[in-house]
C-alpha cells in the first residue's frame, strides 16, 4: 500500500498542489490489465483521507498519455451505443491531485505515457 499526502518525500506528493497538505491518498490496489487491445490498463482502489474508492480507470489510448476515470455505470442508449455515466464526480481541482498521484503509482517512474503511450 502506497501512503501519499503532503508531509511525506516530494516523490510521493503533489507539493505544488493546494489540497496535498489536506489530502491523503492511500493505494489499497492496482489491478494491472495486461492486453495489448484495450485502451483499459490498470482499475486502482485507493482511500481518499477516511473514505475508500474502488474501480478508478487508467486510460492510455495508443500514441497518448495515461490519464485517470472515475469508477462508472455502462447503459446502452436507444441506438445500441455503450455508454459510461461517473458514479462519482470530485470537484476539478481534487480529480486533478487524484489523478496525479493514481497515475505516479501506476506508472513508477513518473512517466504519464508521453506520445509513445509506453510504460
Amino acid at each position: 500500500m502506497s501512503n501519499i499526502n503532503g508531509s511525506i518525500p516530494d516523490q510521493h506528493s503533489n507539493t505544488n498542489h493546494p489540497l496535498s497538505n489536506k489530502i491523503r491518498i492511500d493505494i489499497i490496489n492496482i489491478k494491472r490489465i495486461n492486453t495489448s487491445e484495450s485502451s483499459l490498463k490498470a482499475l486502482v482502489d485507493f482511500r481518499l483521507n477516511d473514505s475508500e474508492f474502488y474501480d478508478f480507470r487508467i486510460i492510455q489510448q495508443k500514441d497518448q498519455k495515461a490519464f485517470v476515470v472515475p469508477c462508472a455505470k455502462e447503459w446502452t442508449d436507444g441506438e445500441g451505443k455503450k455508454k459510461f455515466k461517473p458514479l462519482i464526480k470530485f470537484p476539478k481541482n481534487l480529480m486533478d491531485l487524484i489523478s496525479s498521484e493514481l497515475l505516479k503509482a501506476y506508472l513508477p517512474n513518473n512517466d504519464t505515457g508521453g506520445q509513445n503511450g509506453n510504460e
